[in-house]
Parts: structure tokens; sequence; C-alpha cells
């Protein structure tokens, strides 16, 4: 099994997305990240605490793209 170091918890602010054509590129990057990470973790290729720190990071990310849609 793979191991990696995670980072602080990722925080993705809302500052950086003013426009509406932003805001589609975040979502863009942000589904992407959360596809990624979901299929990534049930690989079994990381230990269970990366796994579960990957989707900590990914459920940040789709609260994000639930506020951007608001």
């Amino acid at each position: 099994m793979q191991s990696i170091a995670t980072p602080v918890p990722l925080v993705f602010s809302q500052a950086i997305a003013n426009h509406r054509y932003q805001n589609i590129d975040l979502e863009i990057c942000l589904n992407t990240f959360v596809r990624r990470a979901l299929h990534s973790t049930s690989t079994g290729e990381y230990s269970v605490d990366t796994a579960l720190a990957i989707l900590d990071h990914a459920w940040i990310a789709q609260k994000l793209i639930w506020s951007l849609r608001e």
C-alpha cells in the first residue's frame, strides 16, 4: 500500500471565484478532484488513513461545489 503525507486540510476560498467563468472553471476542477479522489481511494492503493484524509478533502471540495451553485 502506498502512503502519502497529507497536508493541513485543504481550504478552498470563494474569494478567487469572483466571476461566473471563474466559478465554472473552479467547479470543473473541484468535480475532477472529487471524482479522482473517490476512484483512487476505492482501489486500495492508499493506506486507510491516507484514503480517509483524501476523502475529507473531497468532502470539503464537494461542499464548495454546492456553495458555488447557489
